[in-house]
């Protein structure tokens, strides 16, 4: 089956102008976002994770329990390990 010149004009018309460049960008600008949480949110795994063992090498259990809890409490526990 022979495509008209014509087809192929329309085709290129319609690829042309049915391109959203805005629409693409915004599907850039979600994936990069997200990439960025599943990076950050390993990080913080790793963080905390560094956190309850330093603790439970020092027998620090309740803080481990704290910090479970409390985000305030977790957080001068990152900075007093320098975790943060």
């Amino acid at each position: 089956m022979k495509v008209s010149q014509k087809n192929r004009a329309e085709v290129l018309r319609v690829s042309i102008f049915e391109y959203d460049e805005e629409k693409h960008m915004r599907q850039e600008r979600e994936e990069s976002r997200q990439e960025g949480f599943e990076e950050g949110e390993k990080c913080g795994e790793v963080r905390i994770a560094k956190l309850i063992i330093e603790l439970n090498r020092q027998g620090r259990t309740e803080d481990i329990v704290k910090m479970a809890a409390d985000s305030e409490c977790r957080k001068k526990l990152l900075e007093e390990f320098h975790f943060d």
